[in-house]
């Protein structure tokens, strides 16, 4: 059980989004749309806590021609409100307005992401195995590919997803090969 007011989400496998311990559902989204646009937010984001670009979001999800781009913006501005107003259970403004770009509320602490605690868990292993700790590493690496159920946001598709999907690809073969050597 995690926190109240807190904001989780769960990429490594099929993205499932739960605030205050409850998972949110299609009715919650009524669109597809935004919770890719969150999963967009949260990926592009989360390693360097740096603001996402609103042009660069729309290009990213939307690819719009130069005669729809009004449009995309239209779309992208309307599907943000809807996550504004999830959040509003987290009793921490999440997504702040900003006007160019869209910052989540990295600093609230009021989040728990599986691919941030499996990137902590294969570095601290990593920091044990040099001083020969095996097995408090081993319970390290186990611990991070039992978070492992998929790949990064399984069932969505888009070439921004690629980098990030290689690199935890690439996290777990590590992790594999460092336990499989203990």
């Amino acid at each position: 059980m995690l926190p109240e007011n807190r904001l989780s989400l769960i990429s490594l496998d099929p993205p499932e989004i739960y605030i205050n311990n409850r998972k949110l559902t299609s009715r919650d989204w009524k669109s597809r749309k935004a919770l890719e646009i969150l999963i967009y937010i949260l990926i592009k984001s989360w390693r360097h806590k740096k603001a996402v670009d609103k042009h660069e979001l729309l290009l990213d999800l939307w690819a719009p021609t130069s005669d729809r781009m009004e449009s995309a913006r239209m779309v992208r501005n309307n599907m943000m409100t809807r996550l504004r107003k999830i959040f509003v259970e987290c009793k921490v403004d999440m997504l702040p307005k900003r006007p160019d770009d869209i910052l989540f509320n990295w600093e609230s602490g009021n989040y728990y992401l599986d691919i941030e605690n499996f990137s902590k868990s294969i570095k601290d292993a990593k920091a044990l195995l040099k001083k020969n700790q095996k097995e408090a590493a081993r319970l390290k690496l186990e611990s991070a590919l039992s978070l492992v159920r998929g790949d990064l946001a399984e069932g969505f598709e888009g070439f921004y997803l690629e980098s990030d999907r290689a690199y935890f690809s690439s996290l777990k073969h590590d992790a594999d090969e460092m336990l499989g050597s203990i």
